[in-house]
Parts: C-alpha cells; sequence; structure tokens
C-alpha cells in the first residue's frame, strides 16, 4: 500500500449527482470504502495536495414532465392521452481538487509506531519527493509499507451553473403550436391538443432516449420507398399467411429538423501537485433528424379488391390521425403503434363490415440524422 501517487476517479457516482441535486452548497468530498482498504482512517488526518485546482465540465439533468391535453368541445372537459416528459442537460463548471488522509493498521503498530507514523505524515514538506521520503520514515520506524496508506481524495466544490440547455424541450413544446399534421399546420389547435407542464425536478445522469430500429430506421442514404419495402418485407414474413402481398402507405407528417442529445463519459488525465487523477468526464453531444410518420400496411394480394384498398388507405389515415398517436409518436411510439393498430381495425372491419384475416399495419418513423457533435 504505502503511497498512492495516482488515482482513477469515477465522478459517474450516486454521490456526485446527490450533491448537486441538493443545491452543490459547499464541497463534496470523496466517500472511501475503509472496508475495501482493510484499514483504518486516522480521523483528522486530512492534508491538501498543494499545486493548481483544475476545473472541468460537467453535465446532469433535470426532469421535466407534461401531461398531453386534449379538450372536448362540447363540455369543456379535459382529457389526458398521454403523460410525457422531457430531460433538459444541466451543465456545470467544477473545481476539482486534492487532499490526502492517512489510514493505518491499528493492531499491527504499537503506539510508538503509530505516533511516530502520524508525526511524520503531518510533518512532510510540500514539494519532496513523497516515495523518498516514506521510504526514509518506514525504515525509521520500523514497519512495512502494508501497515499504513496515505489516500488521495477528491474535493468537488461548484465554480458556476447549472446552465440549462434548452433545445429539445423547446421544440417539444412548439411540436403542439407549429407542426404540420397532414398538411395542416393548426391541426394540434383544430383539435384541442395542447401540453400542460406538470412539474420539474432534479434527475441525476443524462440518458438518451432509447430507440427502436425496427420502427424508427435510419435513411442512411435510401430513399423513403425502399426504407418502407424492407420494413414490408419484415411485416409479410410475420404474417406468412399467403404467397403474394399488397402494400399500401401513407405520410402522416414531417419533422424537418428535430434536436438530439447525448452524453458520453471519457477518461481525462490531470496532474494536481504530485498526484495524477484520471477523471471520468462527461462530454454533452448533438445532432439534428429529420423524421418522417407513415402509416403502412400489408395484406394477402387475394384480399386485395379496390373496395378493401380504398377503405385500408382511408383508415390508415384516420387511425395515425388520433390524438393517442401522432401527438405521442415521438415520446413513446409503442403506446402511439397500440393505439393506431386497435382504431385501425375497428376502422376496417366497420367499413368493410367484414375482417380481413391477412392484414398488418404499422407505423414506421423514418429519420435522417447528422453525425454527432
Amino acid at each position: 500500500m504505502g503511497i498512492q501517487l495516482d488515482r482513477e476517479v469515477n465522478l459517474k457516482d450516486a454521490g456526485v449527482f446527490a450533491w448537486l441535486k441538493a443545491g452543490a452548497y459547499g464541497p463534496h468530498k470523496e466517500t472511501i470504502n475503509d472496508q475495501k482498504l482493510g484499514l483504518s482512517l486516522v480521523q483528522g488526518s486530512e492534508r491538501e495536495v498543494i499545486g493548481n485546482a483544475v476545473f472541468v465540465t460537467y453535465f446532469a439533468a433535470n426532469q421535466r414532465k407534461y401531461d398531453l391535453i386534449q379538450v372536448n368541445p362540447i363540455n369543456g372537459h379535459e382529457r389526458k392521452i398521454q403523460s410525457m416528459s422531457v430531460l433538459i442537460p444541466l451543465e456545470y463548471r467544477l473545481k476539482v481538487e486534492l487532499e490526502t488522509v492517512l489510514y493505518i493498521a491499528e493492531t499491527a503498530l504499537n503506539d510508538n509506531q503509530r505516533n511516530g507514523l502520524l508525526t511524520e505524515y503531518k510533518n512532510y514538506p510540500a514539494g519532496e519527493d513523497p516515495l523518498i521520503y516514506a521510504a526514509e520514515a518506514i525504515k525509521r520506524l520500523g514497519i512495512n509499507s502494508d501497515q499504513f496508506q496515505v489516500f488521495p481524495r477528491y474535493i468537488l466544490s461548484r465554480d458556476s451553473g447549472p446552465v440549462a440547455h434548452m433545445t429539445e424541450a423547446n421544440a417539444l413544446e412548439g411540436f403542439y403550436s407549429s407542426s404540420v399534421v397532414n398538411g395542416d399546420s393548426e391541426w394540434f389547435t383544430k383539435h384541442k391538443i395542447f401540453l400542460k407542464l406538470v412539474s420539474e425536478e432534479f434527475y441525476g445522469e443524462y440518458e438518451q432516449k432509447k430507440e427502436d430500429p425496427t420502427y424508427e430506421p435510419q435513411r442512411n442514404g435510401r430513399s423513403d420507398d425502399e426504407v418502407l419495402d424492407e420494413v414490408e418485407e419484415i411485416m409479410k414474413k410475420g404474417l406468412n399467411c399467403d404467397k403474394d402481398y399488397e402494400s399500401v402507405r401513407h405520410p402522416v407528417m414531417t419533422l424537418l429538423v428535430w434536436p438530439e442529445y447525448k452524453v458520453e463519459w471519457y477518461m481525462q488525465g490531470v496532474r494536481i501537485g504530485c498526484v495524477t487523477v484520471y477523471l471520468s468526464l462527461p462530454v454533452l453531444k448533438t445532432r439534428r433528424t429529420e423524421q418522417i410518420l407513415y402509416a403502412n400496411a400489408v395484406l394477402a394480394k387475394n384480399s386485395a379488391d379496390a373496395t378493401a384498398i380504398q377503405i385500408i388507405e382511408e383508415s390508415l389515415l384516420e387511425a395515425a390521425l388520433l390524438g393517442a398517436v401522432v401527438g405521442v409518436y415521438l415520446w413513446n411510439l409503442s403506446a402511439a403503434v397500440a393505439a393506431f393498430k386497435v382504431s385501425f381495425e375497428k376502422l376496417v372491419v366497420v367499413r368493410l363490415v367484414r375482417a380481413i384475416s391477412c392484414l398488418d399495419a404499422e407505423l414506421t418513423l423514418i429519420k435522417k440524422s447528422t453525425g454527432w457533435q
């Protein structure tokens, strides 16, 4: 053990997020697992590591929660369509300092050795080589390096922040006031659908929204038709009820620019005094994505007469334009797909006065994203 002159520090730590949640008032000192060291902390042994402090950028997140509301035009009553939320990245500038603390093997040292070790530790002259100083102290006291450890621990303090990155939250709130749905820029207003802010609170680590590659395919240089052809081939294999199929597809809405965030963690080595610290630090990356929502269906060719095709086309669009579908697909695609399927099947049965056994319908959100920067 002896003296530790390099440290790997994981700042992706629950204690750091708890400190930020509490407002980051005062310093945050690293918590050391004493049992893992197998030694006992000498109370009052804290010593500042002399050297320039390091300033780092750090990211956490708030969570803003909403309810998507639709107002009944007859009685004015509000109905909640869906609860949703967005994470807002919070940027901090943190100051990183180090102090050392002394751990000893209490039962292995006599009083003279214990007191001598503490004296040597407290009298270490900053600037000298700590390894040479420790070797000489060990020799004078008649102990070995397994009986103590000088452990460097970090101290964080908030220099500035948090600064909230609001681009995605602003885009979400603007989505219900200016998005074009089926060619109509006032679709949400006409259907009396709006977003109601419920709460905002500290969340912790920023987590990127997970994508479903089946229903959220990237364009990757392909045309929309090529992407939909691929999706519909998967749908046909899932049906497996005929040799030949017909496809029906309809664009529902387009978002030309949608902002996205993600946080990646990387290691950065810094030197404070005689100690080298390897810090895991977050970096915020952004990209912009064009998104087009399609409603598409496949059915057995022997069921695809002109009347059936027309009814399926109408039912696709009508089911996709439910508030519970178009209003929530960006934030809960699985819920949007479930609501869409139920509505679509009912519409087809009512209009055809029969069910089509070999028929499937889906929502497909095609994306074209820039690289993360």
